[in-house]
């Protein structure tokens, strides 16, 4: 199954990222932020052999994953 975190400056992000990475049932995650340069200068996520690149592109990302977990304010 292949899923999805959209919003990666939140602060749930980095916990459901490592969730995600100890599942089984998930073989991606794709990752989303509205702005990806912010995410690099503020969010502190843990690293992840299943997430693919943070990506602004939201079509490409639904259109990848099972389902998505969405994480904005």
């Amino acid at each position: 199954m292949n899923a999805a975190l959209l919003g990666l400056r939140h602060p749930h992000s980095g916990a459901l990222l490592a969730a995600m990475e100890n599942m089984r049932e998930i073989r991606r995650v794709f990752l989303w932020d509205r702005d990806p340069p912010a995410v690099a200068r503020v969010a502190a996520l843990p690293r992840s052999r299943k997430a693919r690149p943070v990506t602004a592109d939201l079509d490409t990302v639904l259109a990848s994953c099972d389902f998505a977990i969405v994480a904005v304010r």
